[in-house]
């Protein structure tokens, strides 16, 4: 995996549980706009899924689906703390929905010595 200045996240695959949440849809935009392949899940279309890119793959249904095999898998803590984590993907895997463990912080630049 390769990246440059301007697409730090190039070659990254990103799965977001609570993707139409407004910090989690802002993630999944800034991700992708960085060169990251994004997908995710919601349990109902809100107004913030209109505001992302149109090769951002989202499902709508009411039952938590598992992660894609490969991708990463982030929760909002919004599905988090209901249990919906352990069926969404495997410890290994997922990272919930802080702001420290989100892909944009985790391909934010950082200055070297």
């Amino acid at each position: 995996m390769s990246s440059s200045s301007s697409q730090p996240l190039a070659g990254r695959r990103i799965w977001i549980a609570g993707i139409g949440g407004a910090g989690m849809s802002a993630y999944a935009a800034l991700a992708h706009a960085w060169g990251a392949e994004v997908a995710g899940w919601d349990r109902a279309d809100t107004p913030y899924l209109a505001h992302l890119d149109e090769r951002i793959d989202v499902t709508i249904t009411p039952e938590l689906p598992r992660a894609p095999d490969g991708w990463e898998a982030y929760v909002s803590t919004a599905y988090g703390s209901r249990g919906g984590r352990a069926r969404s993907c495997s410890r290994s895997s997922c990272r919930s929905g802080s702001r420290s463990s989100s892909p944009v912080h985790m391909g934010r630049p950082r200055r070297a010595a």
